[in-house]
């Protein structure tokens, strides 16, 4: 049994089921552990593995070694496989539980995200804050709290400014890594009015979620990733683009070919402001009529 205990919520068993990644990670922090012959504290890049956040693209930190937090510089020690890091910021930490024995203990998600505002591009940092707020997680206001909460209570730290960014930027209910870069790359140029995960309902009884969707155009960008190669996820997209394109909706698959160099990105944006004009152009002579319904998340959630 292996466990993240925090103290307050329900113990959560993330590392039973984790990637292959998250069960390497957890044995090199054992082994950290037992050779070290005191109790560390896991961070950083070695925090988002353990808890199966997305490893972001561009990372400053060497993914081999293990990520060990310090409040007290007097408290590194010399360790070829470990990386020692300094942090004077606010560290709530939880247990690391293996059959019932602590091994060790891992900062706060929030606070490892934070600390990898100095190593990775502030895109990749709010691939991370949306890591935290996906549909399905029950605790994603919780995390939307805290996030806000840390950056607003605490003190200046390295990176603090592209926190600020990425923050700002984060967008709760998105359910993958390549849908926040998808929506950043059309919001950096300059494309607004998208929303994430819009629920669409047909007459029929049937709902699907739209990755992204321009709710007044009827616009639906789906990201095709790899979770959408096998052949009854292909027949399930296939049934639902066509009834959506026959509601008078606008379907758009996005591959990672049309994210993947500047000059794809630049050919996407330009595309899909010449099919916003030719919507725009349909609603004004009362041509744009949708058989779906169209409904943003933010509207049919509770406060928080």
């Amino acid at each position: 049994m292996i466990e993240i205990r925090d103290g307050t919520l329900q113990d959560i068993d993330i590392l039973v089921a984790g990637s292959v990644e998250c069960r390497r990670m957890l044995k090199q922090c054992i082994d950290a552990s037992k050779r070290s012959r005191r109790a560390l504290v896991f961070g950083y890049l070695t925090a988002v593995k353990l808890y199966d956040l997305p490893v972001p693209r561009n990372c400053g930190l060497d993914a081999q070694r293990v990520d060990v937090c310090v409040a007290d510089q007097r408290k590194r020690t010399s360790c070829a496989s470990l990386r020692y890091h300094y942090w004077s910021a606010p560290m709530p930490c939880n247990d690391i539980v293996v059959d019932g024995e602590v091994v060790g203990r891992i900062v706060d998600p929030v606070v490892a995200c934070m600390q990898m505002s100095r190593w990775v591009p502030r895109e990749e940092l709010t691939v991370l804050f949306d890591a935290l707020m996906t549909r399905c997680d029950v605790q994603k206001h919780m995390r939307y709290r805290e996030i806000h909460r840390y950056l607003a209570d605490t003190g200046l730290f390295a990176g603090k400014t592209k926190s600020r960014w990425a923050c700002a930027h984060a967008r709760m209910n998105t359910d993958s890594p390549m849908e926040t870069r998808l929506r950043l790359t059309i919001e950096q140029g300059g494309i607004r009015g998208f929303e994430v995960n819009c629920r669409i309902t047909h007459p029929n009884g049937e709902v699907w979620f739209g990755d992204l969707v321009e709710p007044e155009l009827g616009i639906i960008l789906e990201y095709q990733g790899a979770g959408h190669w096998t052949p009854d996820q292909g027949r399930r997209d296939s049934r639902k683009s066509l009834t959506l394109q026959q509601s008078n909706c606008c379907v758009l698959p996005i591959t990672i070919d049309d994210l993947a160099s500047e000059t794809a990105r630049t050919e996407l944006v330009r595309g899909l402001r010449a099919l916003i004009r030719r919507r725009k152009r349909l609603r004004d002579l009362d041509q744009l009529s949708f058989v779906v319904s169209i409904e943003r998340l933010k509207d049919l959630e509770p406060e928080f």
